[in-house]
């Protein structure tokens, strides 16, 4: 993170744990997600933390952006209609997960319900977190 200094980072939502009121959440996408949150911080953001990392030449970095997904408290939509057959492709590459009608079926389904309130044919959701180097005075509003 401190070498590459990306402005967004895109990862699973570690909070959430049900979807769709039928799904549980892998706990490895759950990990996942929290292990790239806390990759961001402290570590990347703070130069007391792999002070090694300095004498290599790698500076604190704050990353502006995450965006999680999928969430339950999206506040941010992507429109996906030029790539979601591209998604579906990738998604059934799992064959022994995802057989191919009922998963675009499905997909697409979610797609258009985060879409349609927008505007948007087919949507991906995503919950942003806008990071700060001085978290204290953003909260403050200055």
């Amino acid at each position: 993170m401190r070498q590459v200094r990306p402005n967004v980072v895109v990862a699973n939502d570690p909070t959430v744990w049900f979807r769709h009121g039928q799904y549980i959440n892998h706990p490895d996408h759950r990990a996942a997600g929290q292990a790239a949150i806390e990759a961001l911080y402290p570590a990347v953001k703070k130069a007391s933390i792999f002070p090694e990392l300095l004498a290599e030449g790698h500076q604190p970095h704050v990353v502006e952006e995450v965006w999680l997904g999928p969430t339950d408290a999206p506040d941010i939509f992507v429109d996906i209609s030029d790539v979601f057959d591209e998604k579906i492709a990738l998604i059934c590459d799992h064959a022994s997960q995802f057989p191919p009608e009922a998963t675009r079926a499905a997909f697409a389904r979610i797609a258009r319900e985060a879409g349609a309130p927008r505007g948007l044919q087919l949507a991906e959701s995503f919950r942003t977190v806008r990071l700060s180097r001085d978290t204290v005075r953003a909260l403050a509003g200055s």
